[in-house]
């Protein structure tokens, strides 16, 4: 049996590829969302009782993406780190110019959404499973289960 391999596109840099990245997994937004959770829960409060197919336009308003650059500052570099699978540390993402940060999230998350169905089919996907209270066991560090209502926090975050 072969490993899955993600769809992958370059960075460029004046043209040459400076790194290939992929979209995130589930594992991937589950570490951020851990990471960040208090930073995100408040900006994503914003989106609480918005329709699904008004999320992407109000995830991309300048309104929020202020508030989400200023609110959680290094996310974006954990965010690089991750789709180029570790090829640059996120120091070494937090250094990168913002040109190359922008074009490095822009294609993570088009890969992210692509394979999801797109932005709408995504945030469906998540609305659905916070809905149902997708609440089960989360692991400790140590292994040792821990209960959703212990963590304060949904089963994947």
């Amino acid at each position: 049996m072969s490993d899955f391999i993600p769809t992958t596109r370059d960075v460029l840099r004046d043209g040459e590829p400076l790194m290939r990245v992929r979209g995130l997994n589930l594992s991937d937004i589950s570490v951020l969302v851990n990471r960040y959770f208090s930073e995100l829960k408040l900006l994503f409060s914003m989106l609480q009782d918005a329709p699904v197919q008004e999320i992407v336009p109000r995830l991309l308003s300048s309104d929020f993406l202020v508030r989400f650059v200023t609110e959680v500052p290094g996310f974006a570099a954990v965010l690089i780190s991750m789709g180029c699978d570790g090829l640059y540390s996120e120091a070494g993402c937090a250094k990168m110019p913002i040109g190359i940060q922008m074009r490095a999230i822009e294609l993570i998350c088009a890969l992210t959404l692509e394979d999801a169905g797109g932005p709408n089919a995504l945030a469906a996907l998540l609305r659905n499973l916070t809905d149902r209270g997708f609440q089960g066991a989360a692991v400790g560090r140590n292994g040792a289960a821990k209960s959703s209502e212990a963590t304060g926090r949904p089963f994947l975050m």
